[in-house]
């Protein structure tokens, strides 16, 4: 690594920060003073986690000393272009990390307490995304290296550069000057971070129970018992389902059958919280139903709960007496274990005042999930989680994922994460959402009545086309927005296309609340084919009746459309589709307007000449097109119960 031992007085520099630190630009405040461009790092997806008043403190430091400095990102371009791979390389870097996370004294630690060397998985996981925004950070640096030359200073915000930079392009990359005072100044704040760590990890048993005195009891709690809890996340609803002004089908209720009937489901009020008009309206429709709900906010800790806090506050101590506080320890480990450490806290507190047997787990993606299957082993009881439609490039985490039982769709996102999945119990049932479409299309009259309830509000025409349009979050490039406008307002003056062409967006609000999207609204307005209807169909009837369907980025209304006879194609918002589809044709992903305008009209001549592997894509995707892929998903469910019921009886023999 070069060491900087030169007059920069005659140079205009290009500072590039891995991340806002206010110690970092003060130590280099004569390099901030003469910079011409101050690059700060972001990160496409996972996104990064930064401290909003800590990045406008830095930026106002920045122009106290150098008003005329530009301030940017790196360009999309450069950010995207190595974003996805880096996710996936990131993978195979924490594999190597093993020893290195045992080697951390407060792991053992943990593992006295948790008793499982699966809650590696957890460290694993959460470490991963800071390892691919640290390769990404390398990997942009070396193209702006190329660009700018001698003049681009690179400042990483830790100290493990050399093996970053060695694990990603073989050895130290020549030419990258880093200014070691701005790693160095870091250094400093860290340390501080990780004395806040360790007196957080040593005395969070304490704080807890501080924090939650009004929930202490001495009374015996009516604790009930279910055969599975899950998450309220849909709701319940009379009538129609109208959710952020577009109607919807998917409710909580859609594991009931004559199995699993009322009261063997209890459905908890936990992660997802709801506005309080939204949240009475479910609690009324589920007491009037017999749906038996609980609140986590409800819960309370009892006299076996403080003991177990006891006896975790007596390990943590002598673990950290004898380790010295950690002293040697990494902060990431050191923070990572709070979180276990709370994780468990709150699963007791769950055991504590209800009893099921089977977890259905919504949210895979963190992984928090992975202490709860280990507690939830620890107390004869199991865990069945559903898979999210998003791979090993965009979210590496999960490559960590730690279940009893995995309920996935398709082979395009489980084979990413191989070979990591190979030995987990994975459940090949297929989605629910694809059994709606399925109905829709299998049921002719009712085809036949969406036909005609759009000719009856919007005239006949010969081909229906469905574009169904992400969030307006910056995820979804800003530019990307105008390229669909620019198509979509030349698509307008194509008059020879006889169709009706539905904009559906992910809420009716999202055209007020975003200022890139009020302009779709006027569009609309000025031609009559361009529809904005979220009231009177759910996106699976629109699907069912379209000749054509666009799809943003990897929405999993490219896996909906597919079990219809639409032609399907991703529009990519973020830059993400080649990932997911490289496979299937070079006409599959539409990046610009021309490619969207292309497609449209390609449904003159049936898409003829268009290379796009629609069948592969079908097979890959969806494992089953029966309609019973839900049947399949509660069956899952219903084996698992008696799994843990044959597991209970055996132990109560014993």
């Amino acid at each position: 690594m070069k060491e900087i031992k030169r007059d920069n007085s005659k140079k205009t520099s290009i500072l590039f920060f891995e991340t806002y630190s206010v110690i970092q630009i003060f130590l280099l405040i004569t390099y901030v003073r003469k910079a011409k461009i101050i690059y700060f790092y972001r990160k496409t997806y996972p996104t990064l986690k930064q401290n909003l008043l800590i990045k406008k403190i830095v930026v106002q430091i920045i122009y106290l000393v150098n008003k005329d400095c530009r301030i940017e990102t790196p360009p999309t371009e450069k950010i995207n272009k190595y974003n996805w791979t880096m996710n996936k390389k990131a993978i195979k870097f924490v594999d190597e990390l093993c020893d290195e996370i045992k080697h951390n004294s407060i792991y053992s630690t943990i593992l006295k307490i948790i008793h499982d060397e699966n809650i590696i998985k957890y460290y694993k996981a959460k470490v991963v995304d800071d390892i691919s925004a640290s390769l990404l950070f390398y990997r942009v640096a070396k193209d702006l290296v190329y660009d700018y030359g001698s003049v681009f200073y690179v400042i990483p915000a830790g100290n493990d550069h050399v093996k970053i930079q060695d694990f990603l392009f073989g050895s130290r990359l020549s030419g990258l000057h880093i200014l070691r005072i701005g790693v160095a100044a870091n250094q400093i704040r860290y340390f501080f971070f990780k004395i806040f760590a360790v007196a957080m990890f040593i005395l969070l048993p304490t704080v807890y129970v501080l924090l939650n005195m009004k929930r202490i009891t001495f009374r015996k709690v009516n604790k009930k018992h279910y055969d599975i809890a899950m998450p309220v996340m849909y709701g319940f609803h009379d009538g129609e389902v109208m959710i952020d002004g577009v109607r919807r089908i998917q409710t909580d209720g859609d594991l009931y059958n004559k199995q699993i009937t009322l009261g063997h489901i209890v459905h908890i009020f936990s992660l997802w919280r709801f506005s309080p008009d939204i949240d009475e309206r479910y609690r009324g429709i589920m007491k009037k139903r017999g749906i038996p709900y609980t609140d986590t906010k409800d819960y309370r800790i009892t006299p076996k709960l403080l003991l177990i806090v006891a006896k975790i506050q007596f390990k943590i101590i002598i673990g950290s007496l004898l380790k010295f506080f950690y002293i040697h320890d990494m902060y990431d480990y050191i923070w990572c274990s709070n979180k276990i450490i709370y994780g468990m806290f709150n699963k007791y507190l769950e055991f504590e005042n209800v009893d099921y047997k089977v977890e259905l787990v919504r949210h895979d993606y963190s992984p928090i999930h992975i202490v709860g299957t280990i507690m939830c082993n620890q107390n004869n009881k199991k865990t069945v989680g559903i898979q999210h439609h998003i791979n090993a490039f965009d979210f590496p985490s999960l490559s960590f994922m730690h279940f009893d039982k995995y309920i996935v769709f398709g082979d395009i996102l489980v084979n990413t994460f191989l070979p990591h999945w190979k030995h987990a119990s994975l459940q090949k049932t297929g989605r629910e959402n694809i059994d709606w479409v399925v109905s829709i299309v299998n049921d002719k009259d009712k085809i036949s009545r969406i036909r005609n309830l759009i000719n009856d509000m919007y005239g006949e025409r010969k081909y229906i086309v469905l574009f169904t349009f992400p969030s307006g979050h910056s995820l979804n490039r800003k530019e990307q927005w105008v390229e669909v406008y620019e198509g979509l307002k030349e698509i307008t003056e194509h008059h020879d296309l006889n169709m009706h062409f539905f904009l559906r967006l992910r809420s009716i609000s999202h055209l007020d609340t975003y200022s890139h999207l009020q302009r779709f609204r006027t569009l609309v307005q000025s031609d009559k084919r361009l529809i904005l209807d979220h009231e009177h169909f759910t996106t699976q009837e629109l699907m069912a009746i379209s000749d054509m369907v666009i799809a943003n980025s990897v929405s999993f209304s490219i896996w909906e459309t597919l079990a219809t006879r639409a032609r399907v194609f991703s529009f990519d918002f973020i830059g993400v589709a080649p990932y997911y589809f490289t496979d299937y044709g070079k006409d599959f992903i539409l990046r610009d307007r021309f490619d969207l305008v292309r497609a449209v009209r390609g449904l003159h001549n049936n898409f003829k000449g268009f290379d796009c592997k629609w069948d592969q894509l079908r097979k890959d995707c969806n494992y089953y097109y029966d309609g019973n892929n839900l049947e399949r998903i509660r069956k899952v469910f219903v084996e698992t119960v008696g799994e843990v019921n044959a597991l209970r009886q055996g132990l109560s023999r014993i």
